[in-house]
Formats: C-alpha cells, structure tokens, sequence
C-alpha cells in the first residue's frame, strides 16, 4: 500500500498545489457573492451558480480523498511519513474536519428548513476552504 502513497515532491502535486489555491480563492469569492445577492440572482444565474457550486465541490472531495494517500513531513523529527494509517489518523486529527463541513451542501439541506435570507448564510461557511491555503502555503505537506 506504501507505493500508492503520492509525494509532495512531484510536478503535478505541486500542479494540483497551485490550482487548489486558485481554486479556493475564486470560491471564496464566489461564496461571498452569492451569499449577499442570491437572492436577487434570476434562475439562469442561479442555475450557473449551481453548476460552479457542483464543480467546485467535486474538486474539493477529490482534495479530501487525496489527503489520506499524500506523504506528510513530521515538522518535528523532518521525517517524511509514508505510512497509510499514521497518514489518515494525522488527516482525521487535523483538517479533516474543516474539509467535511465545506463540503457538506447545507445551503440545499435547510434551503427548505428556514427562509432562503437564513440558508444562504451557509455559504459563508465555504470561506474555511482559507484554512487550507495557509496549510498549503505554510506547511509542508
């Protein structure tokens, strides 16, 4: 299982690196955006909104996915740490959590629950994707 463990050292981590960044600023704004003027957008915008939404989820899952098979250095011992498990208890200890809820869709889970003025309140919640340009800027991974 160690050989389907994917390095940092590689171009298209650094590749996916990069475009992750690009991504989660343009769906930060995306969010901020929508969540001041969806209500006001017609269905045709709303309908490309839902699009981009779909789009920028799945790149974000396939994130998630990639985070329990990518090497991780100890900042302590600087050790590269190619162990699938101590790789996915580190992931699960850590940014797991903000990861999850930035995916979870909960604009469309209580869009029906509670006034559409409330549920788009939820797309502030996607602004945590920041979290993870600090990690992917800061820290080595």
């Amino acid at each position: 299982m160690k050989h389907c463990i994917l390095s940092t050292s590689t171009l298209p981590f650094q590749v996916w690196k990069i475009a992750l960044i690009l991504i989660t600023f343009a769906s930060s704004f995306t969010y901020v955006f929508a969540a001041a003027f969806f209500d006001r957008m017609g269905e045709p915008k709303r309908s490309a909104f839902q699009k981009l939404d779909l789009a920028f989820q799945a790149v974000f899952f396939i994130d998630l996915c990639l985070q329990f098979v990518t090497e991780h250095q100890d900042p302590i011992t600087q050790v590269i740490e190619r162990d699938p498990l101590k790789l996915a208890v580190r992931y699960l200890k850590g940014r797991f959590l903000v990861d999850i809820i930035t995916i979870i869709p909960l604009f469309n889970m209580f869009e029906m629950l509670i006034s559409a003025n409330y549920s788009k309140m939820f797309f502030t919640i996607k602004l945590l994707r920041l979290y993870n340009i600090y990690n992917l800027l800061v820290h080595k991974q």
